[in-house]
């Protein structure tokens, strides 16, 4: 039998070698695959991976880490997973905060930490500077998700205890704490910018400065979120789930997760994007139908039950009109001609009566659903135009008209009063001393009062 040559074995052993790497390159990856991760993500995480880390920046190196955690398969327990995670976290908070002697010290933010109770997760975009220096009160490494901000309070309290309530059982303390543990946040931006209108430009100073591209930061903020699904599964072994997961953000879900459908990968649920926090704090912007089309509503009614379906102790309807509730649909859009019959009118108790039903999530009858959403384009309009937004020409009338109508009412008071501005509200003494037949009207009142003292 012939022997093989030197380097006939050598390049079969360079062969050997080639496969066992691809197929390494392909097991280091398949979580992030099951996690719903877009092409873009695998690309960029299979070149971290195949990098020599000599060739390695210091925030690649611990991608490169986390990365190669992440895809492990034979993670023993959650207390493991949790140490060497929690490692992973210190030491990127640690080369981040050394930028330019501190310059992102404080502002740094990897969201909820990872946790044995939970059972949803929800992507958001970025912490407000305003969260900047928060104290984690869980003591989770560099997370700046405030539970009091309006962003977050939404899915803690607002939704659930409307589902539960739509359900037919009461909220209770308890209930509430099961859904604060249940539900967890992680940001795709890892940094707070200082204005919002800026934000962009912050974040692509901050990849320059960490030395990684805006590929790689989506791939980063990807990875945290991916740690959560880990821990689920690492947890709960063959009993484990689809974990739910809604991008409660536009900005991330696009960015990021490149627009996804709705998937279910047996690791994940994905449910693609359900309108903001703030949309369900103010609601007004669910009344937008232009943007929240009913098709949208559907699909937001839909994706919370199912991000909540595993809470423990919250009850919830199936299916459910929650969206429509919160954005005052009577189950169908508005006609054109509709548009034009709605009229401004004063707050009636009929309208007051229809906003109390309405923030007390009480069904509202189609004619209640009329008269809020008239209120709320009303409002929004008044806003855009204190903003100095452009306005449409149907927010141009709804502005005039209220506009006469506040007028209206302020020289009603003024009246009552003997013509006493003290009497008046400072928006409607702002509103009078502004309006331009001010001066004629005293003139005229204050002989009108003359007379009747004679």
């Amino acid at each position: 039998m012939a022997r093989k040559s030197k380097h006939q074995g050598s390049k079969s052993s360079n062969k050997r070698q080639k496969v066992q790497v691809e197929e390494k390159l392909e097991d280091a990856v398949w979580f992030l695959k099951k996690c719903n991760a877009p092409a873009e993500i695998i690309e960029d995480a299979e070149r971290i991976l195949n990098a020599d880390t000599s060739t390695l920046g210091d925030v690649q190196k611990i991608l490169q880490r986390a990365l190669i955690l992440l895809n492990r398969h034979n993670i023993a327990n959650f207390e493991t997973l949790k140490k060497e995670y929690d490692a992973i976290c210190k030491d990127l908070e640690d080369t981040l905060s050394a930028i330019e002697n501190g310059k992102y010290e404080g502002s740094l933010n990897f969201g909820d930490g990872i946790s044995l109770l939970t059972c949803a997760i929800i992507i958001k975009h970025y912490a407000p500077w305003s969260c900047r220096g928060y104290k984690c009160r869980r003591g989770f490494v560099a997370n700046l998700i405030k539970r009091t901000n309006q962003c977050i309070v939404p899915f803690l309290n607002n939704v659930p205890k409307s589902l539960n309530k739509e359900a037919g059982y009461d909220w209770s303390a308890e209930i509430a704490k099961s859904v604060d543990d249940s539900v967890a946040f992680v940001d795709m931006r890892i940094i707070t910018p200082t204005e919002k209108k800026k934000c962009k430009s912050e974040f692509n100073t901050f990849y320059r400065d960490a030395s990684i591209t805006k590929g790689q930061a989506n791939l980063l903020g990807f990875i945290l979120y991916a740690f959560h699904v880990k821990a689920h599964h690492v947890n709960n072994g063959e009993d484990s789930w689809s974990i739910p997961v809604a991008c409660a953000t536009k900005e991330g879900w696009e960015e990021v997760f490149k627009s996804s459908e709705e998937v279910d990968t047996g690791i994940v649920k994905f449910l693609k994007y359900i309108a903001h926090g703030q949309c369900w704090a103010m609601r007004l912007p669910l009344m937008n139908e232009d943007v929240h089309t009913d098709e949208l509503l559907d699909h937001y009614n839909y994706a919370l039950v199912e991000l909540y379906k595993y809470v423990p102790l919250l009850h919830l309807p199936n299916p459910s009109r929650i969206a429509h509730r919160f954005g005052a649909r009577c189950g169908e859009n508005l006609t054109d001609e509709e548009r034009a019959e709605r009229k401004v009118c004063s707050p009636s108790a009929d309208v007051k009566e229809a906003w109390r039903a309405y923030h007390a999530d009480e069904e509202l009858t189609p004619e209640q659903c009329r008269l809020v959403r008239h209120a709320a384009a009303v409002i929004e309009a008044i806003r855009a135009r204190r903003a100095g937004d452009a306005l449409s020409t149907e927010q141009q009338e709804l502005v005039k008209d209220h506009l006469a109508w506040l007028t209206f009412e302020a020289w009603n008071a003024y009246h009552a009063n003997g013509g006493d501005m003290s009497q008046l509200s400072p928006e409607q003494q702002d509103l009078l001393m502004n309006h331009r037949s001010w001066k004629l009207h005293d003139e005229a009142f204050v002989k009108h009062v003359r007379l009747l003292n004679r």
